[in-house]
């Protein structure tokens, strides 16, 4: 029999961040397995059953942007029906819109299982798999990484072993932001003033005010910078997120050896 307590500490991580069932045999006290991801097709049925109970429709367009998200992983898909339904309220039929807005509550209020995700960011093997996902660099190639890739990707933050990008948009997001809160509190800008006379967002403006403050504090931030690698990236989305996401979005994307991160700013 192989000894478990090796197993204990990556037991204890599953558990945290929800991804575990188990299953009771006749003959066993239990087993514990790793829950997959929904499809696409899966989730519409899913949500079908509580169209089914209380007749309130998902709309096609909310159900593509729950999956475009979640990327099928199975709290968030749950968290973000009962966010709008329970939460929120919401008693008409639930659109797209609904689902954005569902999103950045679960992340502003770091409910349980983003919690215990940010809590595993600056564990060193969780670190050594990010910070070049983050970088877009290529992680060294040392004994440990293979199993360094496997834990992480056992607890849900990467999409496969291979390719190594963050598993889904939410936790892309979660992941800058937990990185960026200490350079957040350094901007002092107030995001309104950004607001030209027409609604529209200035971001020229914004562009050249980053500057002024990567001269000011850049220096400082990445020597105290636990993500050193990916200073740079992290300063700039933390800026960009502390005066932008009061009334627009930001959708990010980056993946290790792609030597780029793909920022798109949505202002209604």
């Amino acid at each position: 029999m192989l000894p478990p307590t090796p197993r204990l500490p990556e037991a204890r991580a599953l558990v945290e961040m929800d991804r575990y069932f188990v299953l009771h045999a006749p003959r066993q006290t239990g087993k514990t397995t790793i829950l997959g991801d929904f499809t696409a097709d899966q989730i519409p049925e899913l949500y079908d059953q509580h169209t089914e109970a209380t007749g309130q429709e998902f709309t096609k367009d909310a159900v593509n942007r729950v999956f475009d998200l979640t990327q099928g992983q199975p709290w968030l898909v749950n968290a973000l029906a009962h966010e709008i339904t329970i939460r929120m309220g919401v008693t008409g039929t639930i659109g797209d819109g609904q689902v954005e807005q569902a999103k950045e509550r679960l992340i502003r209020a770091r409910a349980t299982h983003l919690d215990s995700l940010a809590a595993r960011v600056h564990e060193p093997r969780v670190k050594r798999v990010l910070e070049p996902i983050v970088a877009g660099t290529i992680p060294r190639m040392d004994d440990s990484i293979d199993d360094d890739v496997s834990y992480v990707h056992d607890l849900g933050l990467i999409r496969a072993t291979m390719d190594l990008e963050i598993a889904n948009p939410i936790y892309r997001e979660v992941l800058l932001r937990v990185l960026g809160d200490r350079t957040a509190r350094l901007v002092k800008a107030d995001p309104r003033s950004f607001v030209l006379p027409d609604g529209r967002f200035d971001l020229p403006r914004l562009l050249e005010e980053f500057v002024v403050f990567w001269r000011e504090h850049g220096e400082v931030i990445i020597q105290q910078e636990g993500y050193h690698e990916a200073a740079c990236q992290i300063i700039l989305m933390a800026y960009l997120h502390r005066l932008v996401n009061g009334g627009g979005y930001l959708d990010r994307e980056y993946a290790a050896g792609t030597k780029r991160l793909d920022v798109l700013v949505r202002w209604p």
